[in-house]
């Protein structure tokens, strides 16, 4: 057995002081018996006053003389003695005894004790009395002259040339069990166990005595780790590791250990006092130990429990390169009765034998430098092995570590949490997980984060260095989004536009996608030639719970760290997008014959791609698709749908897949795994900085535009004319196009006022389009006295009156509710597809829009403007069609949807349509027209310009309102607080009158005034 003499134990060993007890019961036959065994043996004598017991007295040095002391058979570095056989020329020459404090038994001449003394050798030889220590000493005369040990009445001994009558033998010397106290003296209030093997030679037949025990560094199933306290119990000692839990020795089993019967493969475990009162009797073996030290030496510590009253101990067994930590029956159990009180409490399964390779224990005192996996508990840890990083679908068979540039340390790919229950790293992405024992046990470095690990494999020792280090914090109350693309709005998403680019390292450069022949997705270096798209968060998902991964993780109940443990669970959540172009609306979709992407027609297209922007770095993205999702807990409160990385169908592990780049044929194609390697598979995602609706009609003021075919701007839109000649519907008139060109409409006013209906705090500005508007800002007014200035005078609001553009679909339906035939419903034109899905005319009405609300004169219909729908009838949003940011698609409401009892509860999407010479709505996107405008100055949105009272024409210009027809007529112009800009007798039918812009009233004799807006 390797016993290495203590050095370390300082607060158990004093130089000359106590040790610990032992059981000192056998004799042994002599000398030679002992010698050469490496052991610690007392020499007893007889106390001279010939009793027959001489169980207590023994020979020490104390005070540098040689005594015989009755010393109760406590074991010191006085009274301990190791024997060694001396030989000259290959023959015995005597034994030399050495005793613990390494002082060396010898005599001077006179036979006086002596350090370093000339007589060193001895013999122990019976006779009838017993038996003697003495020596062989020549004499002047004869050699080999018998000296004995003799006591003197000092009780010191001394050499003499005569029969002496002071017997001694040699005895073996056993340790007894350490109690609590002598136990938790070691490190002071406790101890630590080291669990270890013993280097062998280059033959692997014998020890290696110039190498020290080596800690197991693939040890599995190890509890007693750390600092532990031992507390007295029946029949041994129950221990305790740092974090309170008790050390026992369980039923459960590591399974086929072997055909060695004495080896029982339980497993020893931490439990804390609840669990372990929570326990079965039959699932526990043991509660407590015996720990015994040898006789003058540090180790090899035994480590004993009893099972069922037979005596086992704590023992390493290798199975197939991996080391489990178990017990097994004490070969004491087993031995000859005359051999159980010599090596009583020692270790039995230290390397002794080639036989006991697989069984090579060695336990000893020190503080384990195998790390306590409670550290890892309540943050996110990167992994790293031997500098490469933990893959993320970790398997522990093809799967394991990677080069560091595959994986993001920064993003939950590359996270782990650690789950102390199962004990286990899962990650944070995938919920793979590293099993603690997969490490082979870590041990603390010099190095902060990095632990090492020794592995048994084609017998020979590997050391692995791993590097585990905190990067942040769990989710808290929120889940955590970071690691996607994130952080838009739903609102922004939809005003904003993105290119998407792949960098080239080779070149520097970065390539962006466009559309080519038939949508086909092509790269390009020329920024101005790259596809705008359009991202759309999947609505569900901008709640966080239908594409989550959650994972189970221990944290220190309210931060107090060593403190009670509970188990929570992480929240990481995506959002899925679906693609499109901004300006075509086509979507991103597959090509399965030639294996590409493409961009197609959203209408032909159904199987709409969900993907996930995954980061790879702060700039750059895998575009994930494929990715399946679970529900779990379904129809429950808590159901959520969980985010499949790796999902496992039929013993097979199948991975969503990813985009990524063949420059080589300039298209973008799918990896077949996310987690391949793959060249060329990260993107940026750059703000195109494009809204997608014009917005650039001000609040602040009123516009005045002509709307027109981008195919031809000679067709322009305009108030067609009159519906109804009897006035009494709210209809005033269609909305009608025509080429301006022509002369038949050459003197038709185009002009329309955008009035602002919804701006503010959109991504999707809508306008109200008006002809005959009455600009009426907010002011003060008495009804009473009709004067602003009358001190009774009340605020008032602003608003403008006129004839505004709706959909006429209220008119459609009203008059097929009258039974109108489909073909004589003038608010209708044609069929789309079917009778159900008609294409609705557009009109304009007479109404005032007065704050947030647009009222009908005829009917005194109220259309609430935010009435949270998206679209109304009598409004418009201009959806940009080109890149450039010009032309654009004009969308209104289509119809309304009701709920079961005709509750408007929304409203289905139109679109301005140019069909057979008319502007109708339609519900299909892919109708609609496309249109430009110009600003128009100088120019009143009023009726073809002119504004007719009788035969008297009234019309505004820039700065100056044109009377016709009013020769000889006295003109006045007042503001509309009344105060008089001009008065004058006009004295032709074309007269100029100049005034300041803005809203005037126009007063000509004899007829009724009227108000125009002069710019």
């Amino acid at each position: 057995m390797n016993k290495k003499v203590i050095t370390l134990c300082a607060g158990m060993l004093l130089a000359g002081g106590t040790f610990f007890s032992v059981n000192a019961q056998t004799a042994a036959d002599g000398l030679y018996e002992v010698a050469g065994k490496g052991t610690y043996h007392f020499v007893k004598l007889d106390n001279a006053q010939k009793t027959t017991s001489w169980a207590s007295w023994n020979m020490a040095v104390k005070d540098g003389k040689l005594v015989v002391a009755d010393d109760k058979n406590v074991a010191s570095g006085a009274n301990l003695w190791k024997v060694t056989e001396e030989k000259v020329n290959g023959k015995r020459d005597g034994f030399s005894l050495v005793n613990r404090n390494g002082v060396r038994l010898a005599f001077d001449e006179n036979g006086n004790f002596k350090e370093g003394g000339e007589i060193d050798r001895f013999y122990i030889e019976g006779d009838g009395d017993g038996h003697s220590l003495y020596a062989l000493v020549d004499d002047k005369v004869v050699k080999d002259v018998k000296w004995e040990l003799v006591q003197q009445g000092d009780k010191t001994l001394k050499l003499e040339k005569s029969d002496s009558n002071t017997k001694c033998a040699v005895y073996y010397v056993t340790p007894s069990y350490m109690d609590a106290d002598a136990l938790n003296v070691v490190l002071g209030k406790g101890f630590g166990l080291q669990i270890c093997y013993q280097p062998l030679n280059a033959a692997g037949t014998a020890v290696d005595e110039d190498k020290d025990p080596v800690e197991y560094a693939s040890l599995q199933g190890n509890p007693f780790t750390g600092k532990l306290v031992a507390e007295s119990g029946k029949n041994g000692v129950t221990l305790k590791n740092g974090n309170g839990k008790n050390i026992i020795l369980t039923s459960e089993k590591w399974g086929n250990l072997g055909s060695n019967e004495t080896v029982t493969g339980y497993k020893f475990a931490a439990v804390t006092d609840k669990e372990l009162d929570n326990m079965k009797d039959s699932d526990i073996k043991a509660t407590e130990f015996n720990i015994a030290q040898p006789i003058g030496y540090e180790a090899p510590l035994e480590v004993s429990m009893t099972i069922d009253g037979t005596k086992y101990e704590l023992i390493v067994v290798e199975v197939k390169g991996e080391y489990l930590l178990t017990a097994a029956k004490s070969t004491s159990e087993t031995k000859d009765e005359s051999k159980k009180d010599i090596e009583a409490n020692l270790a039995d399964y230290t390397f002794e034998y080639p036989d006991r390779a697989k069984q090579n224990t060695y336990v000893k005192f020190g503080l384990s430098n195998a790390i306590d996996n409670d550290i890892f508990i309540g943050k996110v840890w990167n992994i790293y092995k031997n500098d490469q990083i933990a893959s993320p679908i970790y398997n522990n068979d093809y799967y394991t570590y990677v080069p560091v540039s595959q994986v993001s340390a920064a993003y939950p790919e590359g996270q782990w949490l650690w789950d102390d229950e199962n004990e286990v790293f899962t990650n944070r992405e995938t919920g793979a997980t590293i099993s603690w024992a997969d490490f082979n046990t870590l041990r603390k470095t010099d190095k902060a984060d990095t632990y090492v690990s020794e592995n048994y494999y084609n017998g020979e020792y590997e050391k692995d260095t791993y590097k585990i280090v905190a990067a942040g914090d769990p989710s808290g109350k929120e889940p955590v989004t970071l690691g996607y693309l994130n952080g838009y709005s739903d609102d922004m998403l939809k005003q904003k536009a993105f290119f998407i680019g792949a960098p080239v390292e080779a070149t520097g450069d970065t390539v962006y996608l466009s559309k080519g022949a038939k949508g086909v997705l092509k790269f390009t270096k020329d920024k101005s030639e790259a596809v705008e798209f359009r991202f759309t968060a999947v609505p569900q998902d901008v709640k966080h719970k239908d594409a989550q991964v959650q994972t189970p993780y221990t944290a220190w109940k309210d931060n107090k760290v060593g403190g009670k443990k509970e188990q929570k669970t992480d929240v990481v959540s995506l959002l899925r997008y679906t693609i499109t172009d901004a300006v075509s609306e086509a979507v991103l979709a597959y090509d399965n014959v030639n294996k590409r992407y493409y961009l197609a027609d959203k209408e032909l297209y159904k199987d709409t791609k969900e993907v996930v922007f995954k980061n790879k770095s702060a700039n750059t993205y895998n575009i994930v698709t494929e990715l399946t999702y679970k529900t779990v807990n379904e129809d429950a409160k808590d159901e959520w749908h969980k985010a499949e990385f790796i999902n496992n169908d039929y013993e097979r592990r199948y991975f969503p897949r990813k985009l990524y780049g063949a420059f080589n044929v300039s298209e973008l194609v799918a990896a077949r795994s996310l987690y391949d390697f793959v060249q060329n598979d990260q993107f940026i995602i750059t703000d195109a900085s494009a809204q997608q609706y014009r917005g650039d009609f001000s609040e602040s003021k009123l516009d005045t535009i002509k709307v027109f075919r981008n195919a031809d701007n000679n067709y322009v839109m305009y108030e067609q004319g009159a519906l109804l000649s009897d006035g009494k519907d709210a209809i005033a008139g269609f909305l009608g196009i025509e080429n301006f060109k022509d002369e038949n409409f050459a003197g038709k006013n185009a002009a329309l006022l955008a009035d602002t209906a919804i701006h503010a705090n959109t991504y999707r500005p809508q306008y109200m389009l008006a002809v005959g508007a009455k600009i009426v800002p907010a002011g003060k007014w008495c009804e009473i006295h009709q004067s602003s200035d009358c001190p009774h005078a009340k605020a008032t609001k602003g608003y403008v009156e006129g004839r505004y553009l709706v959909n006429l679909v209220d008119s459609a339906k009203k008059a097929e509710e009258a039974l109108v035939k489909p073909a004589d419903n003038k608010f209708m034109y044609q069929n789309y597809e079917s009778a159900e899905r008609p294409y609705y005319r557009l009109g304009f009405v007479q109404a005032k829009h007065i704050g947030d609300s647009l009222i009908i004169a005829a009917t005194k219909d109220t259309i609430d403007l935010k009435n949270g729908y998206g679209d109304n009838v009598c409004t418009f949003a201009f959806k940009y069609a080109d890149a450039n940011r010009e032309s654009f698609t004009i969308e209104t409401a289509y119809d309304y949807i009701e709920d079961k009892y005709n509750d408007v509860i929304g409203t289905n999407r139109g679109y301005v349509k140019y069909h057979n010479g008319k502007l109708v709505v339609t519900p299909k996107a892919s109708e609609a027209e496309v249109f430009n405008l110009a600003e128009l100055t100088g120019i009143a949105p009023t009726a073809n310009e002119e504004i007719a009272t009788s035969e008297v024409v009234v019309a505004a210009t820039d700065g100056a309102v044109v009377v016709k027809g009013a020769a000889g007529k006295a003109v006045v112009v007042t503001n509309i607080l009344g105060q008089t800009l001009a008065n004058e007798v006009v004295s032709s039918d074309n007269a100029t009158i100049a005034v300041p812009a803005g809203i005037v009233v126009v007063a000509v004799e004899g007829e009724e005034a009227v108000k125009v807006v002069v710019k």
